[in-house]
């Protein structure tokens, strides 16, 4: 907005526009919320969370086996989900477990980040690539208002 209203193209039209945009993302995250908690909640009344527990507590390699398995889920759930998504459902879901079979909880929200931050960088999807593709553009314009800027120095 500063440099809208410095490059004197910040109007009503334009702040309308803007705020409607901003309202419909920020409706969107809070509905992928709402539906995040709700799920969450069924699952747990229908015994999803016991079940998980007795699959990880069965599984060769005890703690570090289940987390391999929760690793590599969430990679391959990368590809095709946004993190907000991942971390609002899958997360709530196998942190108790995991932490709860001793993992360390700093460890696992490490390794939970560099997992996406993985998924999110590889084909066949790569969302960060789009990302930056959209960016591009934002970045070229950048550099071009500081060489404005220098020159008026």
């Amino acid at each position: 907005m500063v440099l809208a209203l410095a490059y004197r193209q910040l109007d009503w039209a334009t702040l309308k526009d803007v705020l409607r945009s901003t309202t419909h993302v920020t409706t969107m995250v809070f509905l992928i919320l709402i539906g995040a908690a709700l799920f969450s909640l069924v699952f747990r009344a229908y015994g999803g969370e016991h079940m998980v527990t007795e699959l990880f507590e069965a599984m060769p390699g005890g703690v570090v086996g289940a987390t391999i398995i929760v690793m590599l889920v969430i990679f391959l759930l990368g590809f095709i989900l946004d993190f907000i998504e991942i971390t609002f459902v899958v997360v709530p879901i196998v942190g108790p477990i995991l932490l709860a079979m001793g993992l360390d909880p700093i460890w696992l929200g490490i390794m939970i980040a560099i997992n996406l931050q993985t998924s999110f960088l590889t084909p066949p999807f790569g969302f960060a690539l789009f990302y930056l593709r959209g960016w591009h553009r934002l970045l070229c314009l950048h550099r071009r208002s500081i060489v404005a800027l220098s020159r008026l120095s």
